[in-house]
């Protein structure tokens, strides 16, 4: 489904919104916020190389 939205490997991708019981979580994709549960999210591979400021992000 992700792929189907465009997404591919190297894009973009940061947590922006956590539930209370931190499921689902709301990832900031491409200009959308997209609500993944865990156990889906945990099916993603992630390869973490930076973190961004709240300024670099909100301009993605």
């Amino acid at each position: 489904r992700l792929m189907d939205l465009g997404v591919v490997p190297g894009t973009i991708v940061s947590a922006e919104l956590r539930s209370a019981a931190n499921d689902p979580v709301g990832y900031r994709i491409m200009g959308a916020t997209i609500a993944i549960r865990k156990d889906q999210a945990d099916l993603i591979f992630i390869n973490k190389k930076a973190t961004l400021s709240n300024e670099q992000a909100s301009g993605l």
